[in-house]
């Protein structure tokens, strides 16, 4: 079949004209002829028309179905469309028929990643650099697929040739600043986005990479600068704001973190982590109620949160119900915690410490027995030793005290609570020995109130040796004794 040999310049511009008025491109142009329908499905492609993109190619490949570059077109259109399947299958052909032709394993390449098939896309990428070895772009396209599977060496080394074959890619350096950062190579990253940036790639990502490294490194003036730089190249987008309301958080400085996460919501009022950041630093503000109507909203719009990310969201949101006096909210949302994430030992103590507040005692001791399981430490014994002791469970309040002062024998407080149960279950003398090493651990003002208990104690067991010794004074001597009455 012969081709036309019209140019795709004059067939654009006569693209341009059929637009404006009423003839088709069957009438403009000569039926079968294949190369013309092709230019102008690149036309319509060119203007963003994909439905008559599509129909041009399609009817460039029925009048001859070896025209690959019509199914590279084809495939194009379908991948714009989302139209995937048909897309991967337009530039298989395309490959079949024109094993060199590079776009086509690019963007299939690029189709495949999208997809998820990560081992096909690496055959892709493999391809392109095999067939064009003097060409940075494969190096990069596999090199990005490589850092996603979390293969930072293989990254590294694509990154290495990219900029081999082309010491003027930008792109390549700040990608091998990428995995450089990931690596904790902080100055090596600094230094490829420096020079990112002589190139003039200066993209926002590119100095808040540069700034994740300052600040990694202390050097807080020059992350913040980055950061601020960033923001000017790209001010109505939410990562730069993000980014630096985040350093400004570590400083501890969080009228600044607050504001910038501010500006970060209004730029994607709908990403839930910006919210839970905010939160975050309106809980460390004391401000409990502006807190937990953003932990609400996160929640709210959390769909992509795990479960256990959920989870760890309700336990936050518990901690500011608890801190404004919503003790029942605040252990719902703990029970929506646990419900999550069953192992949450987090979210269990703090149920139980509710629980007690609530004079709940048989699940706040439910609660810490379950912790117990989770995560052994002293403290949880503690707490349940304390409940014990109110349920009148001196025996098993003992055995948990003793279980805390193993894991750590500084504890005043287990010390106090096993003096309590040992007081109580008639051990003056043991209570009174615990006391005595709760009072030498403890602060003020736990230490003053001990004080006052020890000498009560101490009161008492006086009162209960005095009154031994006037029992045994007080007893009869048994028949025979030396103390019985004669005949």
């Amino acid at each position: 079949m012969t081709r036309s040999t019209l140019t795709p310049t004059t067939l654009l511009l006569g693209l341009a004209l059929w637009l404006c008025s009423a003839v088709s491109p069957a009438q403009a142009v000569a039926r079968d002829d294949a190369e013309t329908y092709y230019v102008f499905g690149v036309g319509y492609l060119d203007i963003g028309d994909l439905p008559h993109a599509i129909t041009n190619y399609s009817k460039a490949i029925a009048l001859d179905p070896t025209y690959t570059k019509a199914y590279y077109g084809r495939g194009v259109a379908y991948a714009q469309q989302q139209e995937l399947d048909k897309a991967l299958a337009d530039l298989t052909r395309a490959i079949e028929l024109d094993p060199t032709m590079l776009s086509a394993y690019r963007n299939r390449g690029l189709l495949l990643m999208q997809r998820g098939d990560t081992k096909a896309a690496m055959a892709d990428f493999t391809a392109l650099i095999e067939r064009n070895p003097k060409a940075a772009e494969g190096s990069l396209y596999r090199a990005k697929l490589r850092r996603a599977q979390g293969d930072l060496a293989g990254a590294l080394d694509d990154y290495v040739q990219a900029i081999a074959v082309d010491a003027y890619a930008g792109e390549a350096y700040n990608g091998r600043a990428h995995v450089r950062l990931e690596q904790g190579d902080l100055e090596g990253a600094i230094a490829d986005d420096t020079q990112a940036i002589k190139l003039k790639y200066e993209l926002p990502a590119t100095y808040r990479d540069r700034a994740d490294a300052y600040a990694q490194l202390g050097k807080v003036d020059d992350a913040l600068a980055d950061y601020a730089k960033a923001i000017e190249l790209k001010p109505d987008e939410a990562l730069g704001y993000q980014a630096r309301a985040a350093l400004y958080l570590r400083q501890g400085y969080l009228d600044d973190a607050l504001a910038d996460y501010t500006k970060a919501i209004e730029r994607d009022p709908k990403n839930a982590d910006l919210y839970w950041k905010r939160a975050d630093v309106r809980y460390q503000q004391e401000h409990w109620t502006e807190a937990e109507a953003d932990y609400t909203r996160a929640i709210n719009l959390h769909p992509d949160y795990y479960e256990e990310d959920l989870a760890r969201l309700y336990y936050d949101r518990a901690l500011a119900r608890e801190q404004r006096g919503d003790v029942a909210g605040a252990i719902a949302d703990d029970t929506e915690a646990i419900e999550r994430h069953p192992d949450d030992a987090d979210a269990y103590r703090q149920r139980g410490m509710l629980r007690i507040r609530q004079k709940e005692l048989p699940g706040a001791e439910a609660d810490f027995t379950r912790l117990i399981e989770l995560k052994a430490d002293a403290a949880a014994y503690e707490a349940r030793s304390w409940v014990r002791l109110q349920r009148v469970d001196f025996q098993g309040a003992i055995a948990d005290t003793t279980k805390a002062l193993a894991l750590n024998p500084y504890s005043a407080g287990a010390y106090a609570n096993r003096a309590d149960a040992r007081g109580r279950s008639g051990d003056l003398e043991g209570g009174l020995a615990d006391l005595n090493q709760a009072i030498a651990l403890a602060s003020e003002p736990l230490k003053s109130k001990l004080e006052v208990t020890r000498q009560q104690v101490q009161a008492n067991l006086e009162q209960a040796n005095a009154q031994r010794e006037q029992a045994v004074r007080t007893k009869p001597a048994g028949r025979g004794g030396k103390h019985s009455p004669t005949g």
